[in-house]
């Protein structure tokens, strides 16, 4: 009986993917994805990035299309945006990691200086409490929070956006007393609770804060030449406002740090 001659691996290798291939353009046809349907979901939740990427699949032929264009054409703002702070985040951490070698350096040589400098370290370690309406000094800038705001909403007519808990919202102060310029970022400042929950400032907030009718109200990409003074604004969500919140700075080169209580 004569043998069947065996089909070469390679063979057997391409059918199955053109089998799986063609299984999946099939199922492709017969339950297409539903991208607008799936845009909705990622904005429900806050995912401004999947969703916008959804959106922009979304054929022309398709009968959600004008409203898929509508809501592109709300969050895409929103997500440039986000881009640009995880971009600053970056070049933050950055510069933070090429800063440290140096301060390590430093460190070495203040190391015959510690018992002499004792009692500054131990101030640095306490830190300075404040409240608001008071400027404090923290390194080589002053500080003053000018008012605390709790809201819901923020944003404006196009970049509205719901809190899950609340927005605080806290107006600022910040001078230079240096010799250089130094840059200011949101990622500077945290809250904390009586708990000793700790919150960092929101981006959704930021963001949607940056593109209302007010916009550079933020200390997103700010900074500040010597002996200049500016107002900025950072946006945190928390979960109530019915809690005793504090504001920290921690100067990120002389470690000093300042806590102001926000009642």
């Amino acid at each position: 009986m004569e043998q069947k001659p065996k089909m070469a691996l390679w063979k057997k290798v391409l059918i199955g993917i053109v089998g799986t291939f063609t299984v999946l353009l099939i199922l492709s046809k017969l339950f297409p994805i539903n991208y607008y349907e799936t845009g909705i979901d990622y904005y429900n939740k806050k995912n401004y990035k999947k969703a916008l990427e959804n959106f922009s699949n979304v054929e022309s032929s398709d009968k959600s299309y004008k409203d898929a264009i509508l809501k592109i054409n709300e969050i895409k703002p929103i997500v440039d945006s986000l881009i640009k702070v995880e971009e600053i985040e970056k070049e933050k951490k950055q510069i933070e990691k090429n800063n440290s070698g140096v301060t390590e350096e430093k460190v070495e040589a203040k190391e015959t200086e510690k018992t002499a400098n004792s009692t500054i370290e131990s101030t640095k370690d306490e830190g300075l409490k404040g409240t608001v309406g008071q400027s404090y000094n923290v390194g080589s800038l002053t500080y003053k929070v000018e008012r605390v705001k709790f809201k819901k909403f923020i944003g404006g007519l196009y970049t509205l956006n719901k809190a899950d808990g609340v927005f605080v919202i806290i107006t600022l102060t910040v001078t230079n007393k240096s010799h250089k310029e130094i840059n200011i970022d949101n990622s500077y400042f945290k809250l904390t609770d009586e708990s000793g929950a700790e919150y960092g400032y929101s981006p959704d907030g930021t963001a949607s804060l940056e593109l209302s009718e007010f916009p550079g109200e933020t200390f997103m990409g700010m900074s500040l030449n010597p002996n200049v003074a500016k107002k900025g604004k950072v946006v945190f969500e928390v979960p109530s406002k019915n809690k005793n919140y504090k504001l920290v700075f921690t100067d990120p080169f002389s470690g000093t740090f300042l806590e102001i209580d926000m009642n």
